[in-house]
């Protein structure tokens, strides 16, 4: 999907340049694999089965999409249609953010909702989402703040980065808004841009950077975002899988996936819940790997079909503010 947006997320857009729109397959492959593994490892299934493998996949995958998000972030918009961007990404959200939270209540999923009341809704909507969709919630309050500090005048952009660092610190820790670990991968992302730094060559160790990062899985107990190790963890991710991609280049399904992130990010809890009793049919494989083939590739494609239903019937319109939203 490609939406005109001043700070359009990892999952939305890719590097501008000369004014003009230019795709950049290494970010899309480096989304497509996070996507693929967020989606993996919503599964309850799978990863009940391997809780190690989520907690390592759940130490840099998001984290990943952050970075680039805020790497490719955009500043140079005129106020109107940075808002126009943004209503953009908060749509989205509140419609799937707000059913299911709706759902939450009447199906037995982990993030369950005992008792829904007009204020539990409005709490998980606003202040803390269920799923997946905290990524646009995170998205967009970091993105309207970094647009809002950047046009303040005579101030060097370090000093701006700094106060939006500090404006992040604010809304984490005094209002409970977004996750500051969350919020610090995105300002990451912007430094990288800041820098006048390219995103490939920022992580140039290229392959071996796997070596790195199995050394650190030696240290179970600081699989987290927000430690040490695991920003350690997020940067030979990236720089591994940046290795890997001369061998990927040419896989245009994969390019596909990585391009249109965001209907995947919106549309697939609505297949990790579907396929959930498949469970027991398929259990005659103890790895699970069955399970997960079919259900990942039934979550990514029956997004991608309900996205192009979407452009068919016009409807996209509704929901994205525009009609054309696979690329």
């Amino acid at each position: 999907m490609s939406i005109t947006t001043p700070c359009r997320p990892a999952v939305l857009r890719q590097k501008q340049v000369g004014g003009s729109a230019k795709r950049v397959d290494e970010l899309d492959f480096l989304k497509a694999v996070f996507i693929l593994l967020m989606v993996a490892f919503h599964l309850v299934y799978i990863g009940n089965k391997y809780p190690y493998a989520k907690a390592v996949v759940y130490t840099f995958h998001m984290p990943g999409f952050l970075l680039i998000s805020g790497y490719l972030a955009n500043t140079q918009k005129t106020v109107r249609k940075f808002l126009r961007g943004m209503g953009r990404l908060l749509l989205p959200y509140l419609i799937m953010e707000g059913a299911y939270i709706i759902l939450a209540a009447f199906l037995p999923i982990r993030e369950h909702i005992d008792s829904l009341t007009v204020g539990t809704f409005l709490q998980h909507l606003w202040l803390k989402p269920l799923g997946p969709y905290w990524y646009l919630h995170t998205l967009v309050i970091c993105s309207v703040m970094y647009f809002a500090i950047m046009r303040l005048p005579l101030l060097a952009n370090w000093m701006k980065w700094t106060f939006v660092l500090f404006a992040y610190g604010a809304l984490a820790f005094g209002l409970h808004l977004i996750s500051f670990t969350h919020a610090c991968y995105f300002a990451g992302g912007i430094a990288i841009r800041l820098l006048h730094k390219d995103f490939i060559s920022f992580f140039r160790f290229g392959f071996w950077g796997f070596i790195p990062f199995t050394a650190l899985l030696f240290w179970p107990d600081q699989l987290h975002s927000g430690t040490f190790v695991g920003v350690l963890i997020v940067y030979c991710v990236i720089c591994g899988l940046l290795g890997l991609y001369p061998y990927f280049k040419t896989n245009g399904r994969l390019l596909f996936i990585g391009r249109n992130t965001l209907v995947i990010l919106l549309f697939s809890p609505v297949f990790t819940l579907l396929v959930k009793p498949l469970v027991p049919f398929l259990a005659f494989d103890p790895t699970g790997m069955l399970f997960l083939l079919i259900a990942v590739s039934l979550a990514v494609g029956g997004s991608l079909v309900i996205a192009r239903v979407m452009e068919k019937t016009h409807t996209a319109v509704c929901l994205f503010g525009q009609s054309k939203i696979l690329h």
